[in-house]
């Protein structure tokens, strides 16, 4: 009965050849993680930013309305009386007794 035999050579060069396949695909592997960890960094860092962002348009929006409401003479005036002024020929009204104002803009 004939055995086949394989040569010794064929029995080792198909590990040492898988071993170094394994090698070089946990090399580039690993290459790229340091990429993708920086891009997924990257986006998550972008979605803080936009979000940011969206918060000071809002705020610059709320600014701009504040700002066109005191450029009108009412809104000035109403302002001014919750303050206390009066214009010039008016007689002050003063009551006593009640609770402090809110009136932080008020000097």
């Amino acid at each position: 009965m004939a055995v086949a035999r394989v040569a010794p050579d064929a029995r080792r060069t198909l590990p040492v050849r898988r071993l170094v396949m394994l090698v070089v695909l946990a090399v580039v592997a690993a290459l790229y993680v340091a990429p993708v960890q920086k891009y997924l960094r990257v986006q998550r860092d972008l979605g803080h930013q936009r979000q940011a962002l969206a918060d000071a348009q809002r705020t610059h929006a709320g600014l701009l309305h504040q700002r066109e409401a005191l450029d009108t003479d009412t809104r000035i005036i109403t302002l001014a009386r919750e303050c206390g002024w009066i214009f010039p020929g008016e007689k002050p009204l003063v009551i006593q007794g009640l609770p402090p104002g809110t009136t932080s803009h008020c000097r």
